[in-house]
């Protein structure tokens, strides 16, 4: 039939129209986009309404491959042999000298995939090839109970990794979008900030990486009975990172990114992410085979490569690229100039320049996250960015969301009540009230930070979703961690919000008291200030940071306006200082009132300088 493809074109446009109006909801009610998102995309996946076709949402071997035939699980054991039939005939007790071997190596196939001749039924044609045991690593040992559930699990396993590497087209495309959001991250990184409270801010991302992975891993082994390695180690890595977007965008509209706290809050949300990234790295390692020393090394060389490219990154990377750019032709009149299209050129180089060479380390994202650092100085350059990328990553992001999160949900596991008290109680306290600890030593500004740690984005749920198709976390487990992060993403805005409020209300009080002394914060100014000052959350979407281009003349604007209201302020206080000079003439009981006054007003005009 011409134009038989409308019917699918049809669904998978209604789904996507379906994630923008759950995102549009999202911003209507104030909320994160992300929950709305996974919800969307679980409710109209293959598993319920089936509104997205199951062919566009399952990976290309889960279609092929089926552990449960016979033909499949001898294919797997052909390809990997990572079962030693002979093991567990001597497990088990039973006597195998009679049957023929199945390989030079010594292993045997399931004696049910072999006929009356020997030979194997129902097996993919290898060319005459066959295949070993794997190895040392499983010769002679016997994992699982029985040869059969050995064959199975190696089955899942073998499909899981290969999802990984070739997964359906929508988890394809989230996990390119969680990528970009990860070099813009590192676009965001401040050197000097860093430098500035580097030292505390490095404290409290320790706190906030160690809490959520240890406490985590707890629950996992006392909620679930789960082993601490790799079901507890998986769970408690995925609570560890922190999503600096939120943070960033309510500091930025309460006017307090260039305070202390608000530095401490950034500098410690990257070094988080990052210690987040080696926890990452280090997991799938571990998880990849025996453990030793050449299960570490690439770890070890990929900390080594991070280490090199932060300082290429804070030292040469700003002159390297602003030389490269005085050599582009200048051409004012084009739309894009010239010197854009070469910095974009050299950004999506560089992110998969570096994107390779930390794969081969343990994970593309340490490259993502380094090759967006070597541009973080250039203020310019993440303006580009995000003119040329804006849009494309936040539709990246929710199919992030509404497609590789949603789809890899188990839906029975998922919507039963044991996965909901136990998520609820992993949510509320290894997931939240761990991070919001870990600045308990920073005074004043110690819940504002802590809050400002507990939201949890992309890159949470990235570990999770890997985790799952990898095989180190159980459905079971999943689900439990998929609603602890979504207590996290729910309530940390609005949490954070109001102790943000909270505490840049307190500070203006502090401030007006000063000035005016003799005066009460009345009822009416703090409905008023109520009015004014309030923080929204409407803008809290996934897939969004804050154009640094667009801060940076936003800060250079508020500093002229100061300079320009000083002026206006110190005048007042001169006329109030004259006027409560008079009164010195005419009363000698105001004289002491007015030298007091005029003591604080001098100290509000050095504040306004």
């Amino acid at each position: 039939m011409a134009g038989g493809a409308f019917l699918a074109m049809l669904r998978v446009g209604g789904f996507l129209m379906l994630i923008w109006i759950a995102s549009r909801l999202s911003r209507k009610m104030g909320i994160s986009s992300i929950v709305l998102e996974i919800t969307t995309g679980l409710v109209f996946s293959p598993g319920i309404v089936g509104l997205m076709p199951a062919k566009y949402a399952e990976c290309f071997d889960t279609l092929i491959e089926d552990c449960k035939t016979p033909a499949s699980l001898n294919h797997v054991q052909q390809k990997l042999g990572g079962c030693d039939y002979d093991a567990y005939m001597v497990k088990a007790g039973q006597s195998f000298a009679g049957l023929p071997l199945a390989s030079t190596s010594g292993g045997r196939l399931l004696s049910a995939f072999e006929g009356e001749d020997g030979e194997e039924q129902g097996t993919p044609s290898t060319g005459g090839v066959e295949r070993r045991l794997a190895g040392s690593s499983s010769k002679g040992k016997t994992k699982y109970d029985s040869y059969e559930e050995c064959l199975t699990k190696m089955c899942d396993i073998e499909i899981s990794h290969e999802c990984m590497l070739t997964p359906n087209i929508f988890s394809f495309i989230g996990h390119v979008g969680v990528g970009l959001m990860i070099f813009e991250s590192g676009m965001h990184f401040d050197f000097d900030k860093a430098k500035e409270c580097g030292p505390i801010a490095c404290v409290i991302a320790v706190l906030g990486t160690l809490l959520p992975l240890i406490f985590g891993a707890l629950a996992v082994m006392v909620l679930c009975g789960k082993d601490l390695y790799p079901e507890g180690a998986a769970a408690g890595t995925a609570l560890a990172p922190t999503s600096v977007g939120i943070a960033l965008k309510l500091l930025l509209e309460a006017k307090q990114l260039q305070k202390r706290h608000g530095q401490i809050i950034i500098t410690a949300a990257f070094v988080d992410d990052i210690l987040s990234l080696v926890l990452f790295n280090t997991l799938f390692s571990i998880g990849g085979g025996d453990i030793g020393f050449m299960t570490f090394l690439p770890a070890i060389l990929g900390i080594l490569g991070m280490i090199a490219m932060l300082l290429f990154a804070g030292s040469l990377a700003e002159p390297c690229v602003t030389k490269l750019l005085a050599l582009v032709p200048k051409k004012p009149d084009k739309k894009l100039p010239p010197e854009d299209e070469v910095l974009f050129f050299l950004m999506m180089v560089s992110v998969m320049a570096a994107g390779t060479a930390f794969f081969y380390a343990g994970t593309h994202l340490w490259g993502c996250f380094m090759a967006g650092m070597c541009f973080a100085k250039m203020h310019f350059a993440h303006h580009v960015w995000v003119k040329q990328t804006k849009r494309v990553t936040s539709w990246m992001i929710r199919i992030f969301f509404a497609c590789t999160v949603a789809f890899s949900i188990p839906i029975d596991q998922l919507l039963s009540i044991e996965a909901f008290w136990k998520g609820s109680i992993m949510g509320i306290g290894p997931c939240i009230l761990t991070k919001v600890l870990c600045a308990f030593f920073a005074g004043e500004t110690r819940w504002v930070i802590g809050w400002a740690m507990v939201g949890r984005a992309e890159f949470a749920y990235l570990i999770a979703q890997l985790a799952a198709s990898s095989g180190m976390m159980s459905p079971e487990v999943f689900s439990v961690v998929i609603w602890s992060l979504l207590y996290a993403t729910v309530f940390a805005p609005f949490l954070f919000r109001k102790v943000l409020n909270s505490f840049v209300k307190r500070e203006a009080i502090r401030e007006w008291a000063m000035e005016h002394s003799q005066e009460k914060w009345t009822p009416e100014q703090d409905e008023e200030w109520e009015k004014t000052h309030k923080l929204h959350i409407s803008t809290m979407n996934a897939g969004h940071l804050p154009d640094l281009q667009v801060m940076d003349e936003d800060l250079a604007k508020e500093k002229i306006q100061r300079q320009q209201s000083a002026p206006s302020v110190m005048d007042k206080n001169f006329v109030k200082i004259n006027s409560e000079k008079d009164s010195v003439k005419a009363n000698s009981e105001k004289a002491t009132t007015a030298g007091d006054a005029s003591a604080t007003d001098g100290e509000q005009q050095e504040f306004w300088m």
